[in-house]
C-alpha cells in the first residue's frame, strides 16, 4: 500500500476488494484458516496505519469511531444494515 496517505476510504476499498478476492480464491481450495487469519491481521494493520496516518494530530479513539465503526445487527432480521456500513 504505497503512497494510500491521498486516497479516499471508496478508492482505497475499491482497489483492494480484488486482492482481497483473489486472495481468497486461491487459498479456498486448501485448508486456509492460519493463511486468512494472517491475512486478516496484516490487513487490519495496514488499514489502521493508513487511517492513522492521515490524521496524525487526532486520537487512536477519534481515528476508530470515524474509520472503524462498530457495525450493529438488524435484531429483527438478523442481518448488516448497510446504513451502518458505509
Amino acid at each position: 500500500m504505497i503512497n494510500t496517505k491521498p486516497l479516499l476510504r471508496k478508492s482505497l476499498i475499491a482497489k483492494l476488494n480484488p486482492v482481497i478476492r483473489g486472495w481468497a480464491n486461491y487459498y479456498s481450495a486448501v485448508v486456509s484458516k492460519e493463511v486468512f487469519r494472517k491475512i486478516d491481521n496484516l490487513l487490519w494493520k495496514r488499514l489502521w496505519r493508513w487511517a492513522s496516518r492521515r490524521h496524525p494530530n487526532k486520537s487512536a479513539k477519534w481515528v476508530k469511531e470515524k474509520y472503524f465503526p462498530s457495525i450493529e445487527r438488524n435484531t429483527e432480521i438478523g442481518f448488516l444494515t448497510m446504513a451502518n456500513i458505509y
